[in-house]
Parts: C-alpha cells; sequence; structure tokens
C-alpha cells in the first residue's frame, strides 16, 4: 500500500475494481432541460439502478467463498462501482456475477444496456463516499474508450493476479482472446 501521509494516514489499496456506466442517460439529462417531464424518468431510472447495485446476486454469493463485508459499492450519477480485495478466484467470480446480474436485471427491468470495465489496482474505497485512485482512473478510461458497445471489458492487471490453478488456466486463455 502506499501511504499519502499525515498521523491519519490514507492509503490506497489494491482492490478488484470495476466502473459501470449506464448508457444512455446522458441524452436523457440533456433532454430533460427541454421536456422537464423526464426529470421524473431520471430520479426513477436512479433510484431504481442505486436499490438494484446494492443487491447482491442471490445464490451466487452463497457457493462463493468471501467476505461480503470486504465488498464496497458506490452509485453517483450514471455511474455504478464495485470493488473487493483479490483474496481468492471466489471473490473475481463474484463482481463478475455480481456484473451479470446487473446487466440481466438493467435490461429486463429498465430496458437499458450498460458498459463497463474491470481493472485490479491502487484505489482509496474505504469510506461511504470517497472513492479515487488509479484504478478508477484506469477503469473508466477502458470503460470510456475501449468498450464501445454494451459490454464489461476485463484489463490485462486482472490476467497478473489469477492464480495458476488448473481451473482457471482455461479462463485465463479464453479472457486474452
Amino acid at each position: 500500500m502506499d501511504s499519502i501521509g499525515g498521523s491519519n494516514a490514507v492509503t490506497y489499496e489494491k482492490r478488484i475494481f470495476a466502473f459501470i456506466d449506464i448508457l444512455g442517460s446522458a441524452e436523457l439529462v440533456e433532454e430533460s432541460e427541454r421536456d422537464t417531464s423526464k426529470i421524473l424518468s431520471i430520479y426513477q431510472l436512479l433510484k431504481h439502478t442505486k436499490s438494484m447495485a446494492n443487491l447482491p446476486v442471490g445464490h451466487k454469493f452463497q457457493t462463493l467463498k468471501v467476505n461480503l463485508a470486504k465488498f464496497r459499492s458506490h452509485t453517483f450519477s450514471d455511474t455504478i462501482t464495485i470493488s473487493c480485495p483479490f483474496e481468492s478466484f471466489d471473490y473475481f467470480n463474484a463482481i463478475i456475477g455480481w456484473i451479470e446480474g446487473f446487466q440481466y436485471l438493467m435490461l429486463t427491468e429498465e430496458a437499458t444496456f450498460v458498459r463497463g470495465a474491470i481493472v485490479y489496482g491502487n484505489v482509496y474505497d474505504e469510506s461511504e463516499s470517497i472513492i479515487f485512485g488509479p484504478a478508477m482512473i484506469d477503469a473508466h478510461r477502458l470503460e470510456s474508450t475501449r468498450a464501445k458497445w454494451p459490454r464489461v471489458l476485463v484489463d490485462s492487471s486482472i490476467f497478473d493476479e489469477l492464480p495458476d490453478e488448473k481451473k482457471t488456466r482455461a479462463f485465463k486463455e479464453y479472457l486474452r482472446k
């Protein structure tokens, strides 16, 4: 961890970090200036998104060996972030499962697509309202420049952390393609 100094040191922590963007919301906000009835639609979409973002994905989390207290999620504007330490492959699998479930809910309940990126790197994500760091910037950059369509990209920084167990080798090769 890198210390940022002082007696109450604030530090970065290496975490799996996912940055998810709700597609089309910027256009909806722009339209709301001309048609104020759309403000309620935006509010309802984001309120529903926030409630969905805070839901664990049912049985998937129960079968994985993860500590849910180590996961952190934030919603702001049309963005959701979720992070956790990379203590085992199950933590990465949990993030993938959450994103898969979230994509499904957004499509089926809101007729909305999402786009995003997952990276591994330094981030300060220890409070309910303050989040920053190189991992957040990397994930946002990857999402906004490389994920042109509704999809979630996995950065190569994740591959370096995957265990060399036989069960993950095929997955690792599949994701590299």
